[in-house]
This record gives C-alpha cells, structure tokens and sequence, in this order.
C-alpha cells in the first residue's frame, strides 16, 4: 500500500478504475536503477513530511547514514527511533533494505 502511495503522489501511476502507468511513469521505467531509486527516495521524502507524519530531517539524515554504511554487513537495530525503524521497514517493502528475520 505505501509503494502504491508513493508512484501515485510521484505522478508514475494513476488511478482509472484501475491502476494505470502515466507518461512520466513509463520515463522513469526507461531511466538508470540509480537514478529511479533516488526519484524513489525524493518522493517518500516529499510523502513521509505530508501524509506519515514523519520528521523530514529525521528520515533524510537515515538516508545519508544508509548510505555511509558498507553493503552486506549486519548492522544493529536496537539503537534507532520510532521513525527510522517505520522508515527501514519501508525501505524493506520496496526491496530498498534486506533483514534478516
């Protein structure tokens, strides 16, 4: 439901008794994966302050401190907030992060 929020409020999809791809959508279908998965990012960023009632700050400072972290290492979770675990969770659904269960 929350990726469906997303390509919808970014305009990549929209609703006409079913969902269907818009021309912006097809766009970003034909970009690079790097810059799809930052448009992806720019747009949660844009929902998590409207609609999930997120700290903006919060959620662009977890993006940057992800991105520092080095690809398939096992990090802790014990440490982070409400919001970054809601946040990770997220970025999980949309097969952005992997944990292992």
């Amino acid at each position: 439901a929350s990726v469906l929020k997303v390509v919808t409020k970014a305009n990549l999809m929209e609703e006409k008794g079913k969902l269907e791809i818009t021309n912006k959508g097809f766009q970003f279908l034909l970009q690079d994966v790097n810059t799809q998965v930052w448009a992806f990012l720019i747009q949660y960023l844009d929902l998590a302050g409207e609609m999930l009632n997120m700290n903006v700050v919060e959620v662009l400072n977890f993006f940057f401190m992800l991105g520092s972290l080095e690809l398939g290492q096992d990090y802790s979770v014990d440490g982070l907030t409400a919001t970054q675990r809601q946040l990770l969770d997220d970025l999980e659904n949309y097969g952005l992060a992997y944990r292992r269960k």
